[in-house]
């Protein structure tokens, strides 16, 4: 809790800055800093006071934290550790306070930040979908966190039906600690591919029993099959053989480089032979 949230005294502005780095935490989390900005016409140097219990005596000077700040200059000081900060303005050139320029302690509540750890899915092909709600894609998390799925890294525009993503791009998930309020957005990457296109199965549709014929595809580097080789088989160049009169289905299967198969069918008849009398 933010005892004092800030003060301005005479051109200085002095207050807690929570949240200040972007997309990275919530409200008094991790990476809590101190806004301080010089509106008068010279150079200041500010020095920042330190205390873990606000009790009179125990401030020290954070040294790490003093700055000279020009004329009209702001800036955000990183603050890694709860406690009780003040600061006091001076001049920059002699060292003395500006009279009545001390400021009252602010009071800053660091949380650390959760873990999110992400790893990308594996591509799919259409019409499979991902779904980035599966707990392998935060695997290795703190634990208990509350997800959220976005559009954008700003967490704004909310990713719909996360669990069915049926488009490569980059999403967002937000891990947000229910205990602290703090949270982490991080990007997943989703690839979604298009299966080939492959043409039809051109050739005869139908042999008599122990005699052959061929059937070819324009789309080359596929692989044939018969779905009943008791009727028909097919060799790796198309070569159909009639074995036993009946009906097969015979398939090319053209898989592209990104293991992406699409399969077309032609159905096939064996017939028997005329007996002869």
């Amino acid at each position: 809790m933010l005892l004092s949230k800030f003060l301005i005294a005479q051109n200085f502005t002095f207050r807690v800055a929570d949240g200040y780095k972007e997309y990275s935490q919530g409200t008094n989390c991790e990476d809590v800093g101190l806004y301080i900005k010089n509106a008068e016409a010279a150079t200041i140097k500010v020095e920042i006071w330190f205390s873990s219990s606000n009790i009179p005596g125990s401030y020290s000077k954070a040294s790490s934290l003093s700055v000279q700040l020009a004329a009209g200059g702001e800036i955000i000081l990183n603050t890694a550790n709860s406690g009780y900060y003040y600061a006091v303005f001076k001049n920059s050139n002699s060292n003395v306070e500006i009279s009545n320029t001390s400021s009252t302690p602010v009071h800053v509540s660091v949380s650390l930040l959760p873990i999110l750890l992400i790893s990308n899915p594996d591509p799919v092909c259409l019409p499979s979908s991902v779904d980035l709600t599966l707990p392998s894609v935060t695997s290795g998390s703190t634990s208990g966190l509350s997800y959220t799925y976005w559009n954008d890294l700003q967490a704004t525009s909310t990713l719909i039906y996360a669990n069915t993503i049926s488009t490569t791009n980059t999403y967002y998930i937000k891990g947000l600690d229910l205990n602290t309020s703090c949270y982490i957005i991080k990007s997943v990457d989703v690839v979604v591919n298009t299966p080939p296109i492959v043409s039809s199965i051109t050739g005869s549709n139908n042999v008599c029993v122990g005699l052959t014929t061929t059937l070819s595809n324009s789309t080359t580097g596929g692989v044939w099959s018969s779905t009943s080789p008791t009727f028909a088989t097919i060799n790796s160049s198309g070569l159909v053989t009639g074995l036993s009169s009946g009906t097969s289905s015979i398939t090319y299967t053209f898989t592209d480089g990104n293991s992406c198969s699409t399969t077309v069918n032609k159905s096939f008849t064996v017939n028997a032979l005329p007996s002869v009398s």
